[in-house]
């Protein structure tokens, strides 16, 4: 656990203390408090696992980012002197033999049971000679508190003549999406890449700055096509002075993974999501088990504390 302290009593600014989660813990009430305010990112959803070629087919789904949701309490209203801060885990990325699995969506974040916010949905496999595959939803429930929905992940293309994998989604949004896995072509020349992981947003001071997502895998038609990149954690929060609700897009999401050829050439595997994002669908391959999907990141919670 990370802790942060901001403000001066001297300076006529409230002292407040954050405390940053990323792995399951105890939060403790201290002494003094006056009040709360918890932010919550669940964890993103796993890529879906890309099909073997037999006809036109599809990379995977990327994975859905986790939902962010903040409320502030006032010490009174904290009961208990101890609540539980639980880490979503990021979901599996899809993979069996033989098959085209979906990616397994995120784990929840939770204070206690007062707040949570929701993990982000698995991306699906592959499907060949169908439609394309489906994208991971993004992590949200309905709720009075203030919560941002996850970006969901990218749909995989098909096509008689195949596609790039379509760009995971990001702005504006709590985790990012992941990119979907190069879709199949029907021809020996000519390979997908797969789409890029979603990107993140922050505020630097009044400055709107933007992150792009990592790139997805180039297809390759004699040997195996690269995997996506993998994202990266809390790129969005490493900007800030400080953690507040206007730190959108926790970290960058996975990228999908590239295409093989109708010559024998495996695709990529998706790449893993950045913290509380989805992870990247895998392409497709000619013989055998498409390539997997990469793993959602696990979730986050900041807990800052105000006397």
């Amino acid at each position: 656990m990370a802790i942060f302290s901001y403000g001066s009593r001297y300076a006529n600014i409230p002292l407040s203390i954050t405390r940053e989660y990323i792995a399951s813990d105890t939060w403790v009430k201290p002494e003094g408090l006056k009040e709360i305010l918890i932010v919550l990112v669940g964890a993103g959803g796993g890529g879906g696992q890309g099909t073997r070629r037999l006809s036109q087919c599809s990379g995977g789904g990327g994975g859905g980012g986790g939902e962010m949701i903040s409320f502030r309490y006032s010490a009174s209203a904290l009961t208990a002197s101890t609540y539980s801060v639980t880490i979503g885990t990021g979901g599996a990325g899809g993979y069996i033999f033989g098959g085209a699995q979906a990616g397994s969506a995120g784990g929840d974040t939770l204070f206690g049971s007062l707040l949570y916010a929701k993990g982000g949905g698995g991306g699906g496999g592959g499907i060949q000679g169908a439609a394309s595959s489906t994208a991971g939803a993004g992590g949200f429930h309905s709720s009075v508190r203030v919560n941002i929905i996850g970006a969901a992940g990218a749909v995989g293309n098909h096509s008689s003549f195949g596609f790039n994998g379509n760009n995971g989604y990001a702005y504006n949004t709590a985790g990012a999406g992941g990119g979907s896995g190069g879709g199949g072509p029907l021809t020996t020349a000519t390979v997908f890449s797969g789409g890029n992981g979603g990107g993140a947003v922050a505020f630097s001071g009044e400055s709107l700055v933007l992150i792009a997502g990592p790139t997805g895998g180039t297809g390759n038609s004699s040997g195996i096509a690269s995997p996506g990149g993998n994202g990266v954690d809390d790129v969005a929060c490493n900007l800030m002075m400080s953690f507040t609700p206007t730190t959108y897009g926790i970290g960058t999401g996975g990228a999908g993974g590239g295409a093989g050829n109708d010559t024998g050439s495996a695709g990529g595997a998706g790449g893993n999501g950045g913290r509380c994002s989805g992870g990247g669908g895998g392409g497709i391959t000619r013989n055998g088990s498409g390539p997997a999907g990469g793993n959602g990141g696990n979730g986050l919670a900041l807990i800052v504390e105000f006397y």
